[in-house]
C-alpha cells in the first residue's frame, strides 16, 4: 500500500512573503539601530535610548524573534535603573546574536 506523498500546498504564501519581508527588514535595520542603542547608552540618554529600542523592538517582534525582543526589554530596564554597564552587556550580546543569525543564513546561500 502506497500513500501519495505528494504536497498540494504551495510552498509559498501570503504569510511567508511577509515573514520574509519583516525579517528583511529587521537584518536591514537592525544593525544601525544597535549602533544608536550603544551610543545612547555611552552618553547616558535614556530618552533616545528607549526611543531607539523600541524601534528595534517592532523590528524583531514583526520578524517573530520573541527572544531578541525580549532581550531588548531587558536592556531598557538595565539602563532605567542606572546599570549602564549591564545595557552595554546586553546590546554587545544582541549583536553577537544578531551576527550568528546572519553568518548561518549567509553561509547557506
Amino acid at each position: 500500500m502506497m500513500t501519495n506523498l505528494q504536497n498540494t500546498e504551495p510552498l509559498t504564501n501570503d504569510n511567508n512573503l511577509n515573514l520574509y519581508a519583516t525579517l528583511s527588514i529587521f537584518v536591514t535595520k537592525a544593525p544601525r539601530l544597535m549602533d544608536c542603542i550603544q551610543e545612547t547608552i555611552k552618553s547616558e540618554n535614556i530618552t533616545e535610548l528607549e526611543e531607539y529600542a523600541a524601534k528595534l523592538i517592532i523590528f524583531s517582534d514583526n520578524a517573530q524573534l520573541e527572544g531578541f525582543t525580549q532581550r531588548v526589554k531587558n536592556l531598557i530596564i538595565a539602563a532605567r535603573e542606572n546599570n549602564f554597564h549591564i545595557a552595554e552587556k546586553e546590546v554587545e550580546s544582541l549583536r553577537e546574536s544578531f551576527e550568528k543569525m546572519t553568518k548561518m543564513v549567509c553561509s547557506a546561500i
